[in-house]
């Protein structure tokens, strides 16, 4: 992601500091981080945009992130970080893993199948795969058929390929089959690199209309693009993730309040947690103080989601 610059973390008290850090009690100070704050207290919030992994693959990218200067602040063990997002409101979480290499989907998707049965129904999982892996059929089989994931998650800026590689397709045609949903990182935001953007979106979208599609971080920065897109395809759907409360990477939030008030039935909320330097409340705070409506916050925050699960096109 390039040269990263610090964030202050004088802005956190040593107590959250500690506890997040050695996962004693996964709980931001109140009265530091929410003043307080109630505002969706009683509505349920399902964050669609949950990375948990097991422990050491997890370590490993805290570490990569670490030494570009990145201080993530929540290093605590998969369990705690749940019991984190169920502390803040969350009910119900997309959990979302990744595979950097091939030929790790198979037990990363197995961890994934375990962990979220032990969540008791609090994780929608969505599995891995790499566009290397030899055995492509008979992972995305396993995946969608015996352990029933909601879909896959594809992290192509960690994959170095385009969303229309033909590696691909074969997830694709079993995802439309079976009425399942993908999550592609494809977005230019917040980095730009040659195998991203809209145009390679486009291209699935177009081989296949009825592919139930999430993109994350609303598009950015071809928002305006995505939005001709969502009048176009009925299972196109955006996420909010890593945008609102993030003082890292700027974001038109003028256009992306306007665009949250056009399509409030496309929108969904999430955060990106646990890949942050900053308490993922502050967006929950950004959305609402949009004021978007009541109609509209319920939408965004719990139904869209339950939407893009069961939605049958």
């Amino acid at each position: 992601m390039g040269s990263l610059t610090c964030c202050n973390m004088q802005e956190w008290g040593e107590e959250t500091l500690l506890s997040l850090s050695f996962g004693e009690t996964a709980r931001l100070k109140a009265s530091e981080q929410t003043g307080g704050d109630k505002t969706m207290e009683n509505r349920p919030i399902c964050d669609a945009h949950v990375h948990i992994f097991p422990e050491k693959l997890y370590n490993a990218i805290y570490e990569w992130f670490s030494s570009r200067g990145w201080h993530i602040l929540f290093r605590m063990p998969p369990e705690k970080k749940r019991e984190f997002l169920q502390e803040m409101g969350v009910r119900k979480a997309f959990l979302l893993v990744y595979a950097h290499k091939p030929g790790i989907a198979g037990d990363l998707n197995r961890w994934l199948r375990d962990f979220s049965a032990a969540s008791g129904g609090f994780f929608y999982p969505f599995g891995c795969l790499h566009p290397q892996d030899r055995d492509m059929g008979g992972i995305v089989e396993k995946a969608l058929g015996e352990f029933d994931f909601c879909g896959f998650k594809l992290q192509l800026l960690v994959n170095r390929v385009r969303a229309d590689d033909e590696r691909l397709f074969r997830a694709y045609e079993e995802l439309l089959e079976r009425q399942k949903g993908v999550v592609i990182h494809a977005t230019t935001y917040p980095v730009e690199e040659e195998f991203l953007g809209v145009k390679y979106i486009e291209k699935i979208l177009n081989r296949y209309p009825g592919l139930k599609l999430l993109v994350p971080h609303m598009g950015l920065y071809e928002h305006h693009i995505y939005e001709e897109l969502l009048r176009e395809y009925r299972g196109l759907y955006l996420d909010t993730a890593f945008i609102f409360g993030n003082k890292r990477f700027p974001a038109p939030l003028g256009e992306l309040k306007e665009m949250m008030l056009r399509f409030p039935d496309r929108i969904l909320y999430g955060s990106d947690f646990p890949i942050l330097d900053h308490d993922p409340r502050e967006a929950i705070r950004a959305i609402k103080g949009f004021q978007l409506g009541e109609e509209n916050e319920r939408r965004i925050f719990w139904e869209n989601a339950q939407e893009f699960i069961n939605l049958r096109l």
